[in-house]
C-alpha cells in the first residue's frame, strides 16, 4: 500500500507521462516524415540538399517554397489535432486531481501551471517556424 507521499510522487510522475505522451505524439505526427528536415533545420536543410543535388537558383527557391508550404501544412494539422490532445490532458489532470488532498492539488496546479506554459511557449515558437499564428 501506498503511503500519502507515495501516491503524491505517483501523481507527478503520471502526470508528468500523460503530458509527454500527449506532447510526443503530436510531435511525432507532424515530425515523422520532415525528420531531416527538422533535425538540420530548414535552412540547412536547403542549402545541404541544393550542394548535393547541385540545384539551380530556381530549383532552390522552388524546393525552399515546398519546405515553407510542408511547414505550414504540418502546423495546420497540429492545430487541428490540438482541441483533441487538450480534452485527453485535461482529462488526466482532472482525475489525478481527484485523488490528492488540498495540499497536493495546490502542488499540482502548480506543476500543471509550469507545464501549460512551456508547453506554449513551444507552440509559439513552433508557429513562427511555421509561418502561422496560433
Amino acid at each position: 500500500m501506498l503511503t500519502n507521499k507515495g501516491k503524491a510522487q505517483f501523481i507527478i510522475i503520471a502526470t508528468f507521462v500523460f503530458g509527454a505522451i500527449a506532447g510526443a505524439s503530436g510531435q511525432y505526427l507532424l515530425q515523422r516524415n520532415s525528420s531531416t528536415l527538422q533535425s538540420a533545420g530548414p535552412n540547412n536543410y536547403i542549402e545541404e540538399m541544393a550542394g548535393k543535388l547541385n540545384l539551380s537558383q530556381v530549383q532552390r527557391k522552388q524546393a525552399d517554397d515546398i519546405i515553407s508550404e510542408a511547414r505550414a501544412k504540418y502546423w495546420d494539422l497540429r492545430l487541428q489535432i490540438r482541441p483533441q490532445s487538450n480534452v485527453i490532458r485535461e482529462d488526466a489532470k482532472v482525475r489525478i486531481r481527484q485523488l490528492l488532498s488540498a495540499d497536493q492539488q495546490l502542488i499540482f496546479d502548480g506543476l500543471v501551471k509550469e507545464l501549460d506554459e512551456k508547453r506554449e511557449q513551444q507552440m509559439k515558437e513552433e508557429s513562427a517556424r511555421a509561418g502561422r499564428t496560433q
